[in-house]
């Protein structure tokens, strides 16, 4: 039952532990049945101080349980010492109108010249005639700001104060906003223009609802009763090594 099945996971936890190079990490992969039990035992393995996250993504389709369906698994991710964690952030790209991507309503060419996007626009971004910019305006206003967040700024003839705690940058930056023509003003506030291709990309987080756990395709054949699709093992892959390095799945 449970109990040789948790022993069976430390023994070779407490292998992987051994192996572990100091910057080296552990994924388990598990479902919501057991998941508190193996956390339990990974903070026993490696401290509960090296945990670095619980990844979730979608591996079931529902069938009508009696209540909720358990669709989601779960990976653990613990390092063998969080404070030497190699790391490398992934980013996945934006979509004009998809999720990540629904607040570009405006747009500039270069003559300066701005707009509102119409609803064709923001339908069939494809619709878009080339030479605008999309762009939103983002607040300049940060809650944590120190006294020297907390100045003022004269544009467009009118002097503009933070309107809660301090701006997000000093009078230098500030200065280097106002050359590059990249302040807006919304209402009695200044924003910041933050256009689609300054950087249309976003990093992953913990949820990865972009992908589905489950072995569909022929392109990534089921071989085991339980198998992870390849997808979620190149991303934990991509994560946290490099190439070269050496990785063991111990199961």
């Amino acid at each position: 039952g449970i109990h040789s099945y948790l022993t069976y996971l430390r023994d070779r936890l407490l292998l992987a532990k051994e192996l572990l190079h100091e910057s080296g990490s552990v994924f388990v992969q598990i479902g919501e049945e057991n998941s508190h039990l193996v956390r339990g035992l990974l903070d026993e393995v490696f401290g509960p101080e090296n945990a670095v996250s619980t990844i979730v993504y979608k591996s079931a389709v529902g069938l009508g349980s009696e209540h909720l369906d358990n669709v989601a698994t779960y990976i653990l991710l613990y390092a063998k010492r969080r404070d030497r964690l190699k790391f490398r952030k992934l980013f996945h790209p934006l979509v004009l109108g998809e999720a990540g991507a629904t607040r570009y309503l405006l747009a500039e060419n270069e003559a300066g010249v701005t707009r509102r996007l119409t609803v064709d626009e923001q339908e069939n971004p494809q619709n878009i005639e080339a030479g605008w910019r999309l762009y939103f305006k983002q607040g300049l206003t940060s809650r944590s700001g120190g006294e020297s967040t907390q100045f003022g700024v004269e544009y467009s003839g009118r002097t503009y104060h933070p309107t809660t705690g301090g701006w997000r940058t000093g009078e230098t930056g500030m200065g280097r906003l106002i050359s590059a023509q990249r302040l807006a003003i919304e209402g009695n506030r200044l924003t910041f223009k933050r256009f689609f291709d300054d950087f249309s990309a976003t990093p992953y987080n913990n949820i990865w609802d972009d992908i589905s756990g489950g072995i569909k395709s022929r392109s990534d054949p089921k071989v085991y009763a339980v198998q992870t699709s390849t997808s979620v093992i190149e991303r934990c892959l991509l994560m946290t090594t490099d190439p070269g390095d050496l990785v063991l799945d111990p199961t």
